[in-house]
């Protein structure tokens, strides 16, 4: 997947493009005239992609190779992606029936063509390694293509089919994330979620990606600020702190009388 830009001299002409069903991503636009709400055949891992421009903005040069428009979509580049689009339905189908022929440990998450046509990809999740040449070979015989299976993880599929996240939007590492880093349990526990399962993972069962990103926001925030039970000063005495509202950044103390009042964090002091 392509690359977000960065920064470094001259300026580029950089386009965000979506790719039905897969994927949106931001690409260099190469010199060619970008029109948003027209179609372009662009570069991809997989040997290119046709997707719909969304926007385009004027930046400094990107630091990372950022993958390139190619030119603007023709009515037959349109027909050819519907039509690998239905065939990979087909050869989806296709391989699942082949892998229980073949009595194989692993979960197909999706058949892909290249946009040519030329080759066929399946990629699908596992335990562990699996011994597929069989299969790669009776798939060759069925489709008549060059026939290649990607083992990948479940945080790959997720990005792989897409989706929604529990926020209603659509899940970060199919927009903006290009490379996963690791999420841990202390981050939601410094963000104050609920540890239920079901309440921070993803669709791919593993812990949100978005618990890693927010979290220095929440550390920056909660450094400066007393904690639950710190004995505080405040404008009205002294007092224990029993409420945090980090993005009000204000504290909720209760005083020596009884009373519970709310202050700027910035009048309260440990």
């Amino acid at each position: 997947m392509p690359e977000a830009p960065g920064a470094s001299g001259k300026d580029m002409t950089i386009v965000k493009i979506r790719v039905p069903d897969e994927y949106s991503a931001y690409f260099d636009a190469n010199g060619v005239e970008i029109h948003v709400g027209r179609w372009y055949v662009v570069e991809s891992p997989f040997g290119g992609d046709v997707g719909e421009a969304l926007w385009k903005l004027e930046v400094p040069e990107a630091k990372g190779k950022l993958f390139k428009v190619v030119r603007e979509a023709t009515d037959e580049d349109l027909i050819l992606a519907h039509e690998n689009k239905v065939n990979e339905e087909r050869a989806f189908k296709i391989c699942l029936q082949k892998i229980k022929e073949h009595g194989l440990p692993m979960k197909l998450s999706r058949a892909k063509y290249t946009f040519d046509g030329d080759k066929l990809l399946f990629f699908f999740t596992a335990e562990g390694r699996v011994d597929f040449r069989a299969l790669v070979r009776d798939l060759a015989r069925t489709f008549r293509k060059r026939i290649e299976l990607i083992q990948i993880g479940v945080r790959d599929e997720a990005r792989l089919l897409g989706g929604c996240g529990v926020c209603g939007r659509p899940l970060c590492c199919t927009t903006f994330i290009r490379q996963f880093k690791t999420v841990n349990i202390k981050m939601a526990k410094n963000q104050g979620i609920s540890l239920v399962p079901s309440k921070i993972s993803g669709p791919c069962g593993r812990l949100m990606c978005c618990l890693r990103f927010e979290n220095d926001w929440y550390t920056k925030v909660k450094s400066g600020m007393p904690r639950l039970g710190d004995r505080v000063r405040t404008p009205m005495g002294r007092g224990e702190v029993v409420g945090v509202d980090l993005f009000r950044e204000t504290v909720k103390v209760k005083l020596e009388d009884g009373t519970v009042t709310s202050f700027p964090a910035e009048e309260v002091r440990r």
